[in-house]
């Protein structure tokens, strides 16, 4: 999830005898002197040695000031806060407390389990046109470039893992070696070796995943072993739209909600816009920002009524519509010009 964050006090690697032994009195001081819900992340069990130490906690079980707990309990010399990522040094070796709300806790558990998989599990997902990540999976509904927005496609993991092709069951058993990590990653029958090409990335992707050690040597891994695509890596982004819409009826009523919402925004923004306005009334700059707000919130019941009636509104009853927009300018004291006006 993230390498060395702090900058002010060195750091060593552990073996794993000695991370275990250190790994046992940082959760018996954390859980011994408070009442936080939290766990080690799950990792690989032939690994030797470790840089830093992953430790998954439930945001509502811990204080307000997280810092001045970490202060209160292990007397770091240094602690860097990066958004849900709080870091301290305990023995001359980091500790990252992964932060999330409750909602989250079980979904994060398995995301950030065994070193690498949740980002190579995450590329899978991305292919089909999903994404994988600390939440769950989710999809992201957008227009061009723009997020409509982001909707929960389902939270239960064992759901998730089937959907994009993986089985949750020998997930669950643990990985020896990194290597079952990268046999089990390209396991999916939609897994496909082109997503995970640097090249195809963009330039910030390419930077990240750069410095991703184990992420490069699955690259090389997929080199070496030759590993193929899975028999479905072909498969359309829209037939796992639909496969999901399936599966998931909770999320297909979230998606058609979104979809409406969009598709109402997008023509009231059409009928009613600054530049109508501006061709009704003359106004421009503030006095046409005034004239706007006013129109919203001098309507019968406000703002919520406004917008509503705007969605009644047929193509053909429009009229209406400008007429309230002059008769508003009017009140105002503008001169309008209708934009139903013919020259003599």
């Amino acid at each position: 999830m993230r390498g060395s964050a702090l900058q002010t006090v060195a750091t060593q690697r552990l073996t794993a005898v000695n991370y275990r032994l250190l790994a046992t009195e940082v959760m018996d001081t954390l859980q011994r002197d408070s009442r936080v819900r939290a766990e080690l992340v799950r990792s690989i069990g032939a690994k030797a040695d470790f840089g830093h130490m992953k430790v998954l906690a439930d945001r509502s079980t811990m204080p307000a000031d997280v810092a001045a707990m970490v202060h209160r309990l292990y007397s770091p010399h240094e602690v860097v806060i990066n958004e849900d990522v709080l870091s301290f040094d305990v023995a001359a070796f980091q500790v990252d407390l992964i932060c999330v709300p409750p909602i989250e806790y079980d979904t994060a558990r398995d995301y950030l389990a065994f070193n690498v998989l949740g980002s190579l599990m995450g590329r899978t997902a991305n292919r089909m046109g999903f994404k994988y990540g600390h939440s769950g999976l989710r999809y992201k509904l957008r227009d061009g470039d723009f997020l409509v927005a982001d909707i929960p496609v389902t939270t239960k993991m064992a759901a998730a893992f089937d959907f994009l092709g993986y089985d949750y069951r020998r997930f669950t058993e643990s990985f020896h070696a990194l290597e079952d990590v990268f046999f089990y990653a390209a396991s999916s029958t939609y897994f496909d070796p082109v997503a995970y090409l640097l090249q195809a990335r963009g330039y910030r992707d390419r930077a990240c995943y750069q410095k991703r050690q184990n992420y490069r040597f699955f690259i090389e891994w997929l080199k070496t072993t030759g590993t193929a695509a899975g028999s479905s890596a072909g498969l359309q982004r829209e037939h796992h739209l639909q496969r999901a819409m399936s599966q998931f009826p909770d999320f297909a009523d979230a998606l058609k909600r979104s979809q409406e919402a969009f598709a109402g925004s997008r023509r009231r923004k059409q009928i009613f816009n600054g530049q109508i306005v501006a061709e009704l009334t003359g106004l421009e700059g503030e006095a046409l920002g005034q004239l706007m707000r006013r129109l919203h919130d001098a309507y019968p019941g406000g703002r919520p009524e406004f917008v509503a009636w705007l969605d009644q509104l047929q193509d053909h009853e429009l009229a209406v519509l400008h007429a309230y927009i002059e008769d508003m300018a009017i009140d105002a004291g503008v001169r309008t010009k209708s934009l139903h006006s013919t020259s003599d």
